[in-house]
């Protein structure tokens, strides 16, 4: 077999970038990489990939770069980004887990080896086996070479910038710490993914489900983001001597990805990726050089030899550093075979599986198993590093609330978070009818239950919290990561997203920012992921198909961009589907988002796009309503929430028509009619269908009645009818009492009524002469 060379790892181009990364270090410029989270697992946990124990893969000789790199050429700045701190965690979590079991599966397999030696017909349960002996391997290795592989990982986690950066080199470490706090990723990301995919569209429709194409697109999604930060933060800190580059443990994706970078950013300079080959030849050649000179003169040496493509003979003197280099690399390979323990799995590996295919299996093939086995200490691996990784990511607060709320003392610590925009009514403020053409799941149905309770009460829950726990844990119960189909793992991620929505403790809130930009990355995965071959005019096409789950992150889209007062990108999600125009559920949204804009032209004082807005926003309720009405459910819980739109519809198109009269400072008898015929309506509507609830409790609506009974008052008044009028405001005086003790209902113009009450009451009382 020919002698593998330093040169079969790398291309010319790869070489170049070498070149000049060798050098800015001698310009001093220094180099902070961030790494990915197979960065981290190739160096400190290869086991957990099988392929490694072969000395000849490509992955087992790759580690030769990876323990040089971090071990003997350490000396380097090294930050692990945000967005692989939860993949790193669950990737080590799920081997920690299965280590944890193995006490039980160790004591199955000394049950059934003992059986088997003690009978006469000795039979192999080869499932067992089989789907056992890795981990077997790997842990009688650990206690042959008296090594803890999980100990090197803690010792590398903990020495990883994550949350702050620390570096001897960088002067303005602070500098390069708020340069990745401050830069996240932007829209550019998105538009990477869509790049991307389109480029590898066959490879994409080649796979074998939605499920594989939809985790191949999540992980290149992660990775985008981690680009576009990286290529922003090089653009902030350009001043700096200091250059940020993306160590790739998939070098191919990430040059494509870079390639579309380029071409979407009109930016041909950008060029800071980099693999672990290239930074073990930096390293390298930094360390074995005496001076600048001699490491440029031996990089290009290489790139001389590599561009040539021919054998150089070891009498010409420019080949002595490629030789040496070469024979180190012999050298490395021999202790990474050590180190890695690649015979002793060869030999391991033989074993079980002559054993596992063998019928006739001797009882001293059993015995030599079973003591194997028995050394194996359940108790080897010591616990994982994972507490450092935990992320900023919403998933992670969703998951530990349970556990928090046990913790507190308080009745009132969970908060159900409203939005910064004006829609405060409890019955439609969230996007309850997520799901609600998958009424059959058993999980949805739960979710249901818990949609209706806590659409029954306002900020803050207070003495319902424990309740809500409950419920909560129940619902939690029913979620897994691991749910292997992509359409339940779609409705996991909607209920997680939803629950980091309305769910907030004193300590705990969540950004609806991030929240927005997980679930966009949602959108554009999906889009992506549901695709296929489609044979037309003779022609092989890969075409996109629709995704059911698509529609509920969207109308959660709708919901959330209105709630934190992006109203233009709330009203564009109406346009990313022609149906949606005619679905209940965006028309409801839109109307929401109408409403809530036209109170930002009050605010303004520009009265007259005010008045255009809350008449295009009661257009639209009045549409939603008579959709609404044609809708059947067979759910209990899904069809109260139903019942709840229709009313959170009827308010809302109360207060458009008094925000009218307010405004053109105009009583329209018309306007004041309609709404009570609708507030009539509504209390008909909760008495008989929502009779667990009691009208007194809800804020909202009781302040939009008392705002309707000043009118009618006020109505009465200048029709000369002051006792009438003083009458009704005796009813209003009564129900403003629950309104000024709302949570919600905090700001000036909610208070504004009891004024405005005051002061007509006052006029009535001069008029009838009694003051």
């Amino acid at each position: 077999m020919e002698r593998e060379t330093l040169l079969d790892f790398y291309t010319s181009s790869e070489l170049q970038i070498v070149k000049s990364d060798l050098q800015e270090h001698y310009k001093g410029i220094n180099s902070v990489y961030v790494i990915d989270t197979f960065d981290v697992i190739n160096y400190t946990l290869p086991f957990i990939n099988k392929n490694s124990f072969h000395k000849d893969s490509k992955l087992a000789l790759t580690t030769i770069f990876y323990e040089n790199v971090f071990s003997i050429y350490k000396d380097f700045d090294i930050i692990l980004a945000d967005e692989y701190r939860e993949e790193l965690s669950n990737i080590v979590e799920g081997f920690q887990m299965k280590i944890t079991n193995f006490s039980s599966i160790r004591n199955r397999l000394l049950t059934f080896i003992e059986e088997s030696i003690s009978s006469n017909d000795v039979k192999i349960n080869k499932e067992l086996f089989y789907n056992e002996f890795e981990l077997i391997i790997v842990l009688y290795i650990f206690i042959e070479k008296g090594k803890n592989l999980f100990d090197r990982f803690n010792d590398f986690i903990e020495s990883l910038n994550i949350h702050d950066f620390v570096s001897n080199k960088v002067k303005n470490s602070e500098l390069i710490l708020d340069a990745f706090r401050n830069n996240q990723p932007t829209e550019l990301t998105n538009k990477l993914l869509e790049l991307f995919a389109d480029s590898q569209k066959y490879k994409l429709a080649s796979l074998n489900s939605d499920y594989e194409r939809y985790c191949y697109l999540d992980n290149t999604y992660r990775d985008i983001s981690v680009i576009d930060r990286v290529y922003n933060i090089n653009r902030e800190i350009k001043e700096e001597n200091t250059r940020v580059k993306y160590l790739s443990s998939t070098p191919q994706k990430t040059n494509e990805i870079i390639k579309l970078l380029r071409k979407a950013t009109n930016d041909t300079n950008c060029s800071f990726n980099r693999n672990i080959n290239q930074v073990f030849l930096l390293k390298y050649l930094i360390e074995k050089s005496d001076n600048e000179q001699e490491s440029i003169d031996n990089i290009n040496t290489l790139i001389d030899i590599k561009e040539v493509e021919k054998n150089i003979s070891q009498e010409q003197n420019n080949t002595s550093f490629l030789e040496s280099i070469n024979n180190s690399l012999e050298s490395f390979k021999k202790d990474i075979t050590n180190s890695y323990v690649f015979d002793s799995y060869t030999h391991y590996d033989t074993l079980f599986k002559t054993f596992i295919n063998n019928e006739d299996v001797s009882k001293r093939d059993l015995l030599s198993i079973k003591s194997i086995i028995e050394k194996i200490d359940d108790n080897i691996p010591t616990k994982l590093l994972t507490d450092k990784l935990s992320s900023r990511l919403k998933f992670s607060q969703v998951l530990t609330l349970s556990h928090k709320l046990n913790d507190s003392l308080k009745p009132t610590s969970i908060f159900i978070n409203t939005g910064d925009d004006i829609i405060r009514n409890i019955f439609h403020h969230l996007p309850y009818l997520i799901f609600c053409d998958l009424q059959n799941e058993p999980t949805i149905n739960e979710f249901y239950h818990f949609l209706n309770s806590i659409s029954n009460s306002s900020e803050p829950v207070g003495a319902s919290s424990k309740s809500f726990k409950k419920e909560i844990d129940h619902i939690l119960s029913h979620l897994s990561y691991r749910k292997m189909t992509l359409s339940q793992q779609n409705i996991d991620f909607l209920i997680l997203s939803f629950l980091n929505l309305v769910m907030e403790t004193k300590s705990e809130h969540t950004d609806e920012n991030q929240l927005i930009e997980l679930i966009e990355s949602q959108v554009v995965i999906l889009n992506n992921a549901k695709i296929s071959f489609e044979k037309s005019e003779g022609k092989v096409e890969v075409v996109k198909n629709n995704d059911k789950h698509i529609d509920d992150f969207n109308y959660m889209l709708l919901w959330l961009y209105r709630r934190t007062q992006q109203y233009d990108k709330s009203e564009q999600i109406i346009d990313r589907n022609t149906n949606y125009k005619d679905s209940y559920r965006f028309i409801h949204g839109l109307a929401l988002t109408k409403h809530a804009k036209a109170y930002d032209y009050i605010d303004a004082k520009d009265f007259l796009l005010a008045i255009e807005t809350l008449q295009k926003s009661k257009k639209l309720l009045a549409s939603a309503f008579e959709h609404y009405q044609e809708v059947t459910v067979n759910n209990k819980n899904l069809r109260k929430l139903v019942i709840k739109q229709k009313i959170g519809i009827l308010n809302t198109f109360i207060d458009a028509n008094l925000r009218i009269i307010e405004v053109t400072d105009t009583l329209n008898i018309k306007h004041i009619k309609q709404s009570r015929d609708h507030l009539n309506i509504i209390k008909k509507q909760i008495e008989i269908e929502l009779p667990e609830i009691e009208y007194q409790t809800l804020e909202t609506i009781n302040h939009t009645e008392s705002e309707l009974e000043y009118y009618e008052a006020l109505l009465h008044y200048e029709n000369g009818d002051f006792l009438d009028s003083i009458t009704k405001l005796n009813y209003t005086v009564d129900r403003l009492k629950i309104v000024t003790k709302s949570k919600t209902l905090l700001e000036d113009r909610f208070k504004n009524i009891e004024k405005k009450v005051s002061s007509l009451r006052y006029k009535n009382l001069i008029a009838l002469k009694i003051i």
